[in-house]
């Protein structure tokens, strides 16, 4: 709670900025930063990284938060073109939605960082992103599955919901867990594909998908938030139950969220990939300063490789996991 406080008065103070200046008039350099949500998770973890590295660098910040909303985060882009800041970084809603008014940026000769969510299309490219290798994040993750089946004398049958088309980070994340198929056809089958935008549809998702196919045995999910929804999904026919029943469902999940690091302290989940969120937000601030002092990057990307999470190794990497002290401060409450 300590934390969203703090996290809310920073914002304040960045709108009240906003509002008062009518153009640039510090001789510090200006960060300009549009977060798509901030929240207590994994986005106020990256948002302080951020946070750190403008402290460092001694420079100013300006922060907006769109709520989801693409249309006025592509508005609050436009002011903070007419602030006439130094370098911008986005957390895009829509990878696509975003592209003009980077364009708009750019033309203005203000830099962009994109902040672990990339643009879609070739439409534009920013001067610098901080971005998760989710291909390689969920190719790993499917290895992993592979090498536990072989281990075990298993074969899976997946059922991979994909999640929303419109993030191009869960587009990665599909590609990556089947290119691991692929290549693992002995131990690996995707038997359905289940393309959601919302929890409701990832509920409906899993309850169709287990009444059409009996033989799936693997749920693989692009995102911890989607937890609940399966969860809700397999205690409607009796299958939420922990590894070693014989009828636990395999369960693969992506991000660190509390809800996962609960799910492997009790069994329910076995494997979750992990983004490094808060140093994608330090990175953020120190590129975009950078740039505004006229620096060059080496490369336009900086993939974070990420790491699993899974029931064998989890006491050792746990303390390291974004969600570990959100599952804590959740199990004591």
């Amino acid at each position: 709670m300590k934390r969203i406080l703090a996290l809310t008065l920073v914002l304040l103070l960045s709108l009240s900025l906003l509002t008062a200046c009518g153009g640039k008039k510090s001789d510090k350099i200006v960060i300009g930063a549009i977060y798509a949500s901030i929240d207590e998770g994994f986005w106020g973890t990256n948002y302080e990284g951020f946070l750190k590295r403008i402290e460092e660098l001694g420079c100013e910040q300006i922060t907006l938060v769109a709520e989801g909303d693409a249309n006025k985060q592509n508005d609050q882009m436009k002011n903070l073109i007419s602030q006439k800041v130094d370098a911008i970084v986005v957390v895009a809603v829509d990878g696509s939605a975003i592209v003009s008014a980077v364009k708009e940026a750019q033309a203005a000769k203000i830099p962009i960082v994109m902040n672990n969510r990339p643009m879609q299309g070739n439409e534009a490219t920013a001067e610098y992103a901080i971005l998760s290798d989710n291909e390689m994040m969920t190719y790993n993750q499917g290895t992993w599955l592979a090498e536990h089946a072989r281990a075990t004398n298993q074969k899976f049958n997946l059922c991979l919901i994909v999640g929303n088309l419109a993030d191009e980070n869960i587009v990665q994340r599909a590609n990556g867990m089947r290119k691991a198929v692929e290549e693992n056809p002995d131990v690996l089958s995707i038997v359905v594909e289940v393309p959601t935008k919302t929890n409701d549809e990832v509920l409906a998702g899993v309850q169709n998908a287990m009444q059409a196919y009996p033989t799936i045995d693997t749920i693989v999910i692009p995102a911890d938030g989607q937890i609940p929804s399966v969860q809700s999904a397999l205690e409607q026919i009796d299958r939420w139950k922990p590894v070693g029943d014989p009828k636990h469902i395999t369960f693969l999940t992506f991000d660190g969220h509390w809800f996962a690091m609960q799910g492997i302290d009790l069994g329910f989940v076995d494997c979750t990939a992990i983004q490094d969120c808060y140093g994608a937000g330090y990175k953020s601030a120190d590129w975009a300063y950078r740039l505004a002092k006229g620096e060059k990057p080496p490369q336009l990307i900086d993939l974070d490789p990420g790491y699993l999470a899974y029931t064998e190794n989890f006491a050792d990497v746990r303390e390291s996991v974004w969600g570990w002290p959100l599952y804590l401060k959740n199990k004591d409450a």
